[in-house]
């Protein structure tokens, strides 16, 4: 991965066409998980019966689960049930001791 602190790297032609080819990359990623993501939520509603408040007013409740109405899912630091350190809740395991965290496939 390249380093994306521009203050510190030179601009080069190679550079530049390694970033674009990055930024072409995850554009790729991105289109591909908006089309899932489409399809997901289309097969959910009409199977379920929702509607587009009912996944408005669910998007809300992810989004203040770290108490801030930002649109992003937040990190919250987690306690070891091991060795009691604090931890990341983005990794699946303690940084410290590797223990497993059991939860939520997407905390």
């Amino acid at each position: 991965m390249l380093d994306s602190n521009s203050e510190f790297t030179p601009s080069t032609p190679r550079l530049d066409f390694a970033l674009r080819s990055q930024i072409k990359e995850v554009e790729k990623k991105f289109a591909r998980l908006e089309i899932l993501n489409a399809a997901i939520w289309e097969l959910v509603r009409d199977r379920l019966n929702l509607t587009g408040a009912d996944l408005d007013a669910k998007i809300l409740e992810i989004d203040l689960r770290d108490s801030l109405e930002d649109g992003v899912v937040t990190a919250v630091p987690l306690r070891c049930p091991a060795c009691n350190r604090v931890s990341s809740s983005k990794g699946n395991r303690c940084v410290y001791c590797g223990q497993e965290f059991v939860g939520d496939v997407f905390t």
